[in-house]
């Protein structure tokens, strides 16, 4: 274990001795933004995102370990998209982030620092995101929850993909995933609908191909609508902050 993991290691030790610690509890209780309005920090979050309810409560709940890694830790932290996601929108509810997170809970101020990119700075975020992950399971003693916070390949596998856009005129379906189990029911399924049909003699394969891939789409269409036009879970990927190579740190 080098100098820094193990000042890491014993900085952590004494702030998280007892689970009920002062500084991680008045991160855990910080209302951001205003509580009784119509649209409030994590109905904005949700809504911005295309995330459930449940979802957004958790990437926030991750957002607040996520500070608390910062508060206690000796170097710099990047945050999954998720997170940095949270992060992004908490700075814009400039009160709440300045006065109430930095100045009266934190004591310092907490800057965001995207990536200026190039291969140099790809690689010093990998690392620092492997780093964030590796301390995360340190001090709260479990992995955290890959689907807030994915691995250093997922979390970068699509440096500079993501992009602002109005669903109003745009309409956005995800790409199919062709997994084994996809394939074989496109496969299977004109063979059962050739084998059900009178007409077999009068196609041929191709025909039933066709048709079995448009029920998929049907499918997949109609999943999409039931979510929420697309709004789901939410997924590795590039940072909003820092397109070149999708990295942000704090410190």
């Amino acid at each position: 274990m080098s100098e820094q993991e193990n000042q890491d290691a014993n900085r952590a030790a004494q702030v998280t001795g007892d689970p009920g610690s002062a500084l991680w509890n008045k991160i855990a209780a910080l209302p951001i933004g205003p509580q009784d309005v119509a649209l409030s920090f994590g109905d904005r979050l949700a809504r911005e995102n295309g995330w459930s309810r449940d979802y957004t409560e958790a990437v926030i709940a991750e957002y607040r370990r996520f500070l608390y890694l910062v508060a206690i830790g000796s170097r710099e932290l990047t945050p999954s998209d998720q997170v940095d996601q949270a992060w992004h929108l908490h700075l814009s509810y400039t009160k709440s982030y300045w006065h109430q997170l930095c100045d009266e809970i934190l004591g310092f101020e907490l800057h965001h620092g995207p990536t200026q990119g190039g291969k140099t700075e790809q690689a010093r975020y990998r690392e620092q995101y492997a780093h964030t992950l590796a301390f995360y399971e340190k001090v709260f003693g479990e992995p955290p929850t890959a689907a807030v916070w994915p691995s250093v390949e997922g979390r970068f596998e699509n440096p500079g993909a993501f992009v602002r856009i109005d669903t109003a005129r745009t309409w956005v379906i995800k790409k199919p995933t062709f997994s084994v189990a996809t394939l074989a029911l496109i496969v299977l399924s004109p063979l059962v609908l050739m084998a059900c049909s009178d007409v077999f003699e009068d196609t041929d394969i191709w025909f039933w191909l066709k048709v079995a891939f448009g029920i998929y789409i049907v499918y997949k269409i109609a999943q999409w609508f039931d979510s929420g036009r697309g709004g789901g879970r939410g997924s590795g990927g590039g940072s909003g902050c820092g397109s070149a190579c999708g990295g942000c740190g704090g410190s």
